[in-house]
């Protein structure tokens, strides 16, 4: 409708791929992108950047190993924190969609397997927002994707299981599988529907959490449709180090803003393997053996 949409872009760009992605998006939009390249945990940056914004796209995350857990509550919960703040005083108060992810399913359900840094900071933060806007009447929603794939991405994070089903670490035949455990993907420009979609139905969304899910399998299904897509080299089967949780339902979502995934699912995947997990096989294999790591973020 007459909804201004207005993007901005402030992290410190210290991700993986980050600086050149955003270079991208600046060159490819021109005007309508204005990047301003600082820190979320600066104080105070949110009420400089947010004059004229009618929409505000939450995405910034921690997800790195829980290596400094002062960071990642910095970035993923104490930088939310002050945002809302930032949205409570500007006149007008722009509406706020917040990205996170499923997996605090893991944290509210007590399945202690699927706890960590990342997860808890991401609770505290989502819970806080709907708090705040049903306090302050700001209009506001929180979406939880499970697992974003396609260009750009990083391989690392929630979207761990799915690189290493691709890179063939993942057995099978894992003690861990159990019929009602489940993952789903979204490609993402499957998910850049849902925020549009989420942010022009923010009076039918209300302020509470969304989980919204693209196509979803079980472990052997997936080991199965990734490998027929996949021509990576199959390494040894290693530990299954990330859980598959159960993948919620998502139809009245659906329902409520009239969306539907429209990315062919195997596809996308044959793309995605071929330049993402390709390409990291490729890096693990120039670095020497006791550099060996995944690749992480902050904020």
């Amino acid at each position: 409708g007459g909804m201004q949409m207005v993007a901005e872009a402030f992290r410190n760009l210290s991700a993986t791929g980050a600086l050149v992605r955003a270079l991208e998006l600046k060159e490819r939009f021109g005007e309508r992108v204005e990047l301003c390249p600082v820190d979320v945990r600066e104080p105070f940056i949110f009420e400089r950047v947010l004059d004229g914004v009618d929409v505000v796209f939450h995405l910034v995350a921690d997800a790195t190993p829980a290596t400094d857990l002062g960071a990642i509550f910095d970035v993923n919960t104490r930088a939310t924190f002050a945002l809302t703040e930032a949205i409570r005083i500007a006149a007008p108060s722009p509406d706020l969609v917040v990205v996170s992810t499923c997996a605090p399913q893991s944290v509210e359900s007590d399945d202690a397997r699927g706890m960590n840094a990342n997860r808890c900071t991401k609770r505290a933060a989502d819970e806080w927002v709907l708090a705040e806007a049903q306090r302050l009447e700001i209009r506001a929603t929180v979406i939880r994707f499970d697992t974003v794939y396609g260009p750009g991405h990083c391989g690392f994070g929630e979207a761990q299981w799915l690189v290493e089903l691709a890179r063939g670490r993942v057995a099978p035949a894992s003690a861990l599988i159990d019929t009602d455990e489940r993952r789903a993907v979204l490609h993402v420009m499957d998910a850049v529907d849902v925020l549009i979609a989420a942010a022009e139905n923010l009076e039918s969304l209300r302020a509470r959490a969304w989980d919204v899910s693209g196509y979803s399998g079980g472990v052997t299904e997936w080991h199965a449709r990734i490998g027929a897509v996949s021509d990576c080299a199959r390494g040894p089967h290693g530990p299954q180090h990330e859980t598959f949780t159960i993948t919620p339902d998502t139809r009245r979502f659906q329902t409520i803003v009239q969306w539907r995934p429209t990315i062919a699912l195997d596809e996308s995947l044959r793309e995605w393997a071929a330049s993402v997990v390709a390409a990291s096989l490729e890096q693990e294999a120039r670095r020497p053996m006791g550099e060996r790591r995944y690749a992480c973020s902050r904020g």
